[in-house]
């Protein structure tokens, strides 16, 4: 079945079943993009995820169809990320830490990928 079908059986039945699938076809690209914004903040990328899915069952309703499902649960996992951006940043500045916390790489590849990162933001 595809988006359109199972997201008219969720909002027309509350098919949970169906929400399940949309949910099981599309975490894994929800996670990765969530897990690059986080720089592989693999617990916080999780979180976020969890949290995306739930506000899209609850605001399922006010889906359009203008843009595609992923592009519309990847716009909501870019707000709910920007959310706790502000919100730790708004922490760490209470705390009075300088410098926002920063997870340590989880492999050589996440290693590499935040060399590169680290070094767009030092001057030549």
């Amino acid at each position: 079945m595809n988006d359109k079908a199972l997201i008219a059986r969720v909002i027309a039945r509350g098919d949970q079943h169906a929400f399940a699938t949309l949910v099981r076809q599309h975490q894994n690209g929800v996670r990765h993009f969530l897990r690059r914004l986080t720089v592989a903040d693999h617990a916080q990328a999780d979180d976020l995820a969890q949290e995306v899915f739930l506000r899209a069952y609850k605001s399922l309703k006010s889906f359009r169809a203008e843009a595609s499902f992923s592009s519309w649960l990847h716009s909501i996992a870019y707000r709910s990320f920007l959310n706790e951006r502000r919100k730790s940043h708004h922490h760490n500045e209470v705390a009075g830490d300088a410098l926002p916390f920063m997870p340590g790489p989880s492999s050589t590849v996440d290693s590499d990928i935040m060399v590169e990162r680290l070094m767009r933001h030092l001057s030549v």
